[in-house]
């Protein structure tokens, strides 16, 4: 009876301790996913924010009705944000013009997170020649008559990186110059020249920000389901 009540009590304890290993080891795990999606995150938002903060207002030449008009490539969507930049995420440093695109996908069907994706299409900007179908999908005018690019519509692609995932949703706002304000010139803008009038419109253009707004399915990277991001453009 007494080794009955001895080996029972064994059995008792090495089962509270494969237990208490079980759930320490799951925490554990559980913690290092979440430093895991946080560093990501992270990593992601200082993509972002260096691109952004590495805006290139580039002006290109391209066809309407008939004519040949200059207009910036850059294009602002609620759902997605294309420009010309110097900061490349791929080489993680400044060198060259790149031609980068977010935008929200939709999850693979296969995926183990389901939601949607954040991503970023990322490419050197093509010679002037190739803009026109690569890059530009056509232009448009506004009811100020200015000249606006049309953008193609980015796709997923195995060279698309990911920045977020699971997202509810994803939404890119502008924020507007003060008037008068334009994108100080510098260095890094083509070295077409064009009239001054279009070049203080070119400025006018190109917004103060960008504020990137993220809505997790459910908890997200910060232990919230939403985050918001504002970034200054030119601001480096």
């Amino acid at each position: 009876m007494e080794l009955l009540v001895s080996f029972t009590l064994i059995g008792l304890v090495a089962i509270f301790i494969h237990l208490g290993y079980s759930v320490g080891l799951s925490a554990r795990e559980k913690a290092e996913a979440s430093l895991e999606d946080y560093q990501n995150a992270q990593a992601s938002l200082d993509v972002l924010s260096r691109q952004i903060a590495s805006m290139v207002p580039y002006v290109t030449r391209q066809e309407h009705e008939d004519r040949t008009v200059p207009v910036l490539l850059f294009q602002a969507s609620r759902r997605s944000l294309g420009f010309v930049t110097t900061w490349s995420a791929v080489s993680g440093f400044n060198g060259g013009l790149r031609f980068v695109h977010y935008f929200l996908a939709n999850a693979d069907r296969d995926s183990a997170t389901p939601g949607r994706r954040l991503l970023l299409n990322e490419r050197p900007l093509p010679p002037e020649a190739r803009l026109a179908g690569a890059v530009v999908r056509g232009v448009s005018k506004t009811e100020d008559n200015r000249y606006q690019a049309v953008l193609a519509t980015p796709r997923a692609g195995s060279r698309s990186l990911t920045l977020a995932e699971g997202l509810a949703s994803a939404t890119f706002r502008t924020r507007a110059r003060p008037q008068g304000e334009g994108f100080p010139l510098d260095s890094r803008i083509n070295p077409r020249r064009f009239r001054v009038g279009f070049r203080q419109v070119f400025q006018q253009q190109i917004p103060a920000g960008i504020q990137l707004s993220l809505r997790w399915n459910n908890q997200g990277p910060w232990g919230s389901k939403t985050f918001d991001l504002a970034v200054p453009v030119g601001g480096h």
